[in-house]
């Protein structure tokens, strides 16, 4: 990746890949994760997607897309740490299949999309705003139907309570009352003088050229600001660990568990954490996998995920009900055999063909080697993918026991169905 400052708080940043018939240009508008805000946000985000000044409607904007190749345009609202971005995507034929030069379009597109939305009255357009209103509640109340996701959510939210990384990033239900056109219009405004402003551009380009056009279309829309990252926090411990017991009508409970773990972000301090976590419960060839799942049945799925911003670990788990202190002790055995040194060389080398393979995988796709750039940006580093293969590779049996002793129960969130129901 290569970086340009166009702006004080504006960069560009580019992925050069030559294998893509598609380059993918994706705007991101990032500020603090704030509770007062975040509904906004969420609701922006869609409200932005329904049309633009001169592709008012949903139908113009897809009209402009099929002229341009079929190309794709989305928007997200994307939680890093403790801030968030609100994110413009457009993929789009590159101009060598094209034949033609379809990459100043696509990019005076999506700035409009980004700069120019279609108004009325000098405000956002009521009935866009109350539309998106409904399909925002509708997202955030459907989160219940997904109970492995609820699960998952309710123990975030608990463990980060007092944190901005606690902060469910489609906002709440209880927000949307007092949104209307105009204040959610001026939240926009703010949200255009402020936000840090990075444009990633990724796919086959020539550099100075590129380079030339991404800058003047930057100063053009964006003003300079005084904006970066927010440094990423680590998870405070607390003292002893939070049980939380909801009770719901399901067939299957839902046992979510947060770890604390003293891990840097980047580097191979992450990458001992990767590692570790994917031997202790990250893969089909796990711990967790192969003991709880499948020698114990203990568990319908099990699994464990680091997340790097707060250098903490979730282990995610549907098992019966009368099954819970079973599955729960089962599952802190294991990590207590990884804390000792009780990993055999085919788990260790499981672990790291299993991480080597997906890092290799993640070339296969724009979006998601953009996604892993900007998630660096954020922290502060200025490693690439690559990277981290070497880094994996020199993981040792000694590391993962050092870095595993440092894990620390944090939070049991247990979604508790009927005894007996499977």
């Amino acid at each position: 990746m290569k970086t340009w400052n166009a702006a004080e708080g504006i960069d560009i940043r580019m992925l050069h890949a030559d294998a893509f018939k598609t380059n993918l240009c994706s705007l991101y508008l990032y500020y603090p994760l704030k509770r007062e805000t975040v509904t906004k946000a969420a609701l922006l985000s869609r409200v932005l997607s329904r049309g633009t000044k001169d592709y008012p409607t949903l139908t113009d904007i897809s009209k402009k897309m099929e002229e341009m190749y079929g190309a794709v345009f989305t928007t997200s609202v994307k939680k890093k740490g403790s801030g968030e971005a609100v994110v413009f995507s457009l993929e789009f034929v590159a101009d060598r299949y094209a034949g033609q030069d379809v990459t100043t379009e696509a990019l005076q597109f999506l700035i409009q999309a980004a700069c120019e939305p279609v108004c009325e009255n000098g405000v956002f357009r009521s009935d866009y705003v109350a539309q998106e209103k409904e399909n925002l509640r509708n997202t955030i109340e459907g989160l219940i139907n997904d109970k492995r996701q609820y699960a998952q959510y309710k123990c975030v939210e608990n463990m980060f309570r007092d944190d901005a990384y606690g902060i469910f990033e489609y906002g709440y239900t209880d927000d949307l009352a007092e949104i209307n056109e105009t204040n959610l219009y001026e939240f926009y405004q703010e949200l255009l003088k402020t936000a840090k402003i990075d444009l990633f551009f990724s796919g086959t380009w020539e550099e100075e050229p590129m380079r030339q056009k991404l800058t003047s279309l930057l100063n053009q829309a964006f003003s300079p600001r005084q904006a970066d990252y927010l440094p990423p926090v680590p998870a405070q411990k607390r003292g002893e660990a939070q049980k939380i017991v909801e009770d719901a009508e399901v067939a299957q409970s839902k046992l979510a568990l947060g770890f604390t773990c003293d891990a840097a972000p980047t580097g191979q301090s992450f990458c001992e954490f990767l590692t570790m976590t994917c031997v202790f419960g990250g893969s089909p060839f796990s711990k967790l996998f192969n003991n709880v799942r499948e020698k114990m049945s203990l568990a319908y799925y099990v699994s464990a995920a680091a997340e790097r911003s707060k250098g903490v670990m979730f282990v995610n788990s549907g098992i019966e009900t009368d099954k819970f202190q079973a599955a729960f002790d089962e599952i802190l055995n294991q990590l207590r055999m990884v804390q000792n040194g009780e990993i055999s060389d085919a788990e260790l080398d499981a672990a790291k063909k299993y991480l080597t393979n997906n890092i290799r995988s993640m070339h296969d796709s724009l979006r998601t080697m953009e996604e892993n750039c900007y998630t660096l940006c954020t922290l502060g580093s200025q490693e690439n993918l690559d990277d981290m293969l070497p880094q994996i590779s020199a993981v040792s049996k000694p590391d993962i026991s050092r870095v595993a002793k440092t894990v620390k129960l944090d939070t049991v969130y247990f979604l508790k169905g009927k005894e007996g129901q499977a």
